[in-house]
């Protein structure tokens, strides 16, 4: 039960994640935050890669969120939200484990799909995670490292309970 409430409740907060099969570019965040019934939108990318340091290695998603972000809180050792750091990446614990690495160690990211590109970041925030393994950036240095351009795969959303319904017909 307490792992539930803390990922589902404490952590991710959305009432709708909506996940695009391609890449999109921010505008379709920024036009998702007019429609009405849509109380707050928050921008991620999730970027396949295979993350090194030293002899180890693990493939997962990379999450790219924009700070300040409430609907998908970040939380640290201690279970209390913290913010994507403004360069380097945030690991679970669990990661950090795999790979053996702390705060402070730089660590290999290599796209794992066509584009294959390869950059390193620091390590400089540790986090809670009861499911599955997580990596975390700010989504503008995410898109920067990656060379794509200002681009999205999901909006998480929180929706207005008396217009769900009309939402949900558009």
């Amino acid at each position: 039960i307490f792992m539930i409430d803390v990922s589902f409740f404490k952590a991710n907060r959305q009432d709708v994640t909506v996940t695009f099969a391609d890449i999109k570019t921010v505008r379709i965040g920024d036009n998702l935050r007019r429609v009405p019934g849509i109380l707050s939108a928050e921008m991620i990318r999730d970027v396949p890669v295979t993350l090194r340091y030293g002899s180890r290695k693990k493939r997962l998603s990379l999450t790219g969120v924009e700070p300040g972000d409430d609907l998908q809180q970040l939380l640290n050792i201690s279970l209390e939200p913290t913010t994507v750091p403004d360069i380097g990446i945030a690991l679970s614990e669990k990661v950090a484990s795999i790979l053996d690495a702390g705060i402070g160690d730089v660590i290999q990211v290599e796209r794992a799909d066509k584009r294959r590109r390869t950059f390193q970041m620091p390590v400089t925030s540790i986090l809670q995670g009861y499911i599955g393994l997580a990596a975390y950036v700010d989504l503008t240095e995410l898109n920067k490292q990656t060379g794509d351009g200002r681009v999205i795969t999901a909006v998480n959303l929180k929706v207005d309970r008396g217009k769900e319904a009309e939402l949900y017909r558009t």
